[in-house]
């Protein structure tokens, strides 16, 4: 987890709060896919794509610079960005499933211009 990797303390905690987030977002996800009777979609690409960001974000985390952390943070979140679009536009969803993805979206938007904020700044 990119915030064990860290040295200021306040962005340790805003990035663990975010993981923590994302790790709800999944269970959220499939607890929907569960109760509409479907399973989630195994994609390679996508699979590949966290696995870039992942390798991206370790080499980030060797280099122990917070700025180069929020770098890869600012691409991630660039990145889930991408795939909510992607899939809310070219997927059709019951309600209740779409109003999920839109909330998440809006949430993932929010800390992407959250993280790209505090990487302009200078302290870092």
């Amino acid at each position: 987890m990119a915030a064990g990797n860290t040295i200021n303390p306040a962005l340790k905690g805003f990035l663990n709060d975010y993981a923590l987030q994302r790790e709800q977002f999944a269970l959220d996800l499939c607890t929907e896919l569960f109760n509409s009777g479907k399973q989630p979609l195994k994609n390679d690409s996508r699979s590949g794509q966290i696995q870039q960001a992942w390798f991206n974000m370790s080499s980030a985390l060797s280099m122990g610079r917070d700025r180069a952390v929020l770098k890869e943070s600012v691409n991630g979140e660039s990145a889930a960005l991408g795939q909510y679009r992607n899939i809310l536009k070219n997927t059709r969803f019951c309600p209740a499933t779409e109003q999920l993805l839109r909330n998440q979206q809006s949430v993932v938007e929010h800390a992407y211009r959250r993280i790209k904020k505090l990487e302009r700044l200078k302290n870092w």
